[in-house]
Formats: C-alpha cells, sequence, structure tokens
C-alpha cells in the first residue's frame, strides 16, 4: 500500500488543493507560525496514513479540514495538559505585541474568540466553505454552525470596533 501510485496520486491532489488554505487556518488557530507548520505537518501524516478512508475526491477538501481540526483539537489538549504540569500558561494564540496591520487586527481579534466559534468563521468567513459542508467538516448541525457564526461575528464587530475606538482615542492624545 505505501507504495500505491493510486493513493499517492490521491494524496498529492489532496495537498495541492489545500496546501494554503490549510496553512491559513492553522496559522490563524494558532497565531503561532511553528505551531501551525507542525499542525499542518500533522495534518498531511494523518491524510497520509488513512488516505483509503477518503470515500470521495469530491469530498477532499472538507475531509482535510476535519483532519485539520481533530489535530488542532488534539494539540489543544496537550496545550491544556502542559499548562496543568507545569503551572504556567504558554498562551499558544497571543499574536505579538507590535502589530498595527488590518489583517494583524483581525488575527488578534479572532484569537479572543471562544474556539468552536473561531473555527466557524475560519471555515466560513474565510475560507469560503459553503455553510452545510462546514457543519459536515465539523459534524454539527448546520443551524448550531449558524449560530456559532452569528455570535462570532457579533464578537469580531465588537472587538473591531474597541480597538479602533482605542486607536482613535490614543491618536487624539
Amino acid at each position: 500500500m505505501e507504495n500505491d501510485p493510486k493513493r499517492k496520486q490521491l494524496f498529492e491532489n489532496c495537498v495541492a488543493q489545500c496546501a494554503d488554505s490549510i496553512y491559513r487556518v492553522a496559522f490563524r488557530l494558532t497565531g503561532n507560525q511553528t505551531l501551525a507548520s507542525e499542525l499542518v505537518q500533522e495534518t498531511y501524516l494523518n491524510a497520509w496514513q488513512s488516505i483509503g478512508k477518503l470515500k470521495s475526491e469530491d469530498r477532499m477538501r472538507a475531509w482535510m479540514f476535519s483532519i485539520l481540526r481533530n489535530q488542532y483539537t488534539k494539540l489543544l489538549r496537550v496545550e491544556k495538559k502542559a499548562v496543568n504540569v507545569t503551572g504556567e500558561l504558554s498562551d499558544i494564540s497571543q499574536p505579538s505585541e507590535d502589530q498595527s496591520s488590518v489583517s494583524d487586527r483581525v488575527n488578534q481579534a479572532l484569537s479572543k474568540l471562544k474556539e468552536p466559534q473561531k473555527m466557524v468563521v475560519l471555515l466560513v468567513s474565510m475560507e469560503g466553505f459553503p455553510v452545510n459542508e462546514a457543519a459536515q467538516m465539523l459534524d454539527l448541525p448546520k443551524g448550531t454552525v449558524l449560530s456559532r457564526l452569528h455570535r462570532a461575528r457579533e464578537t469580531l464587530k465588537r472587538i473591531l470596533e474597541s480597538d479602533l475606538q482605542l486607536r482613535v482615542e490614543s491618536q487624539k492624545r
């Protein structure tokens, strides 16, 4: 099975089709290039090992993002255990202090969302997946995805408006 050319081609198609968006989502979830790269590598490794489970090539992207979500969940569990063991807080999603671009402010606002809301926003709003497909990837009802998306967008709006107000006030001084 390791040298199966059909399996190899299917895997290469998966990676070619998803590479950029998988990394973008991983980076926005973690806020850290190193962790994002590790998350992507773990996603690819898991995909390679389970490529035979992919039922339809049409569902390749959804399948890859499901694997990414599962790997991210594992990463969060490991981080939580590390915090419990060391007694120190190592927040993997805190952006650096010296950020000024719109993209950086959006990433910072995203880091403040609850994890279930963050994943929905990344898949639907930032990666353009239809709500139905995101619901399948996350193994959630469509209504749950829609409500999380609505709450997340409202939260992001409040965070970004507050950030803008603070910036305007600091420029007046």
